[in-house]
């Protein structure tokens, strides 16, 4: 006996299904105020075309707050995952560098990087300190 899978539904079945529900919807909503036409007064009606600014501005106005708080929660989510991914890119960097830094330590050193280290290479007026060569064998005075 085969098991029958769930096949998802394609693009055209979600199209036809978004266009079939705002179409009931909008049919719904034709059908309540063809209801209601019928049903209240003209006195009513005008209230109502009277009073709907007020509404349209209530409306407005709980929409920009909640969607203000949206926009925050989603920034501070996102600000979270970034924070995490920092974090991991950080520990993936410096743990590379840890990793590193013992085959850095164990390179020797020429005779020449020696000397220069502790006797200027060009004889100057102010002695030197420090010294430290590079990779590339140039002395750098720090």
């Amino acid at each position: 006996m085969t098991k029958k899978t769930k096949r998802p539904p394609s693009a055209a079945a979600d199209w036809l299904l978004n266009i079939a529900l705002v179409a009931t919807l909008l049919a719904l909503l034709l059908a309540v105020l063809w209801y209601l036409t019928g049903r209240w007064s003209p006195t009513t009606w005008r209230w109502l075309v009277v009073l709907s600014p007020f509404a349209l501005v209530g409306a407005f106005g709980a929409g920009f707050y909640f969607g203000k708080v949206e926009v925050r929660g989603f920034l501070g989510g996102f600000d979270r995952a970034l924070d995490g991914l920092t974090k991991a890119v950080d520990l993936r960097d410096h743990s590379r560098a840890r990793m590193a830094a013992p085959r850095q330590a164990m390179t020797p050193a020429t005779k020449i990087e020696v000397l220069e280290t502790f006797l200027p290479a060009r004889g100057g007026d102010i002695p030197l300190t420090y010294r430290a060569a590079d990779n590339n064998g140039r002395v750098i005075d720090l």
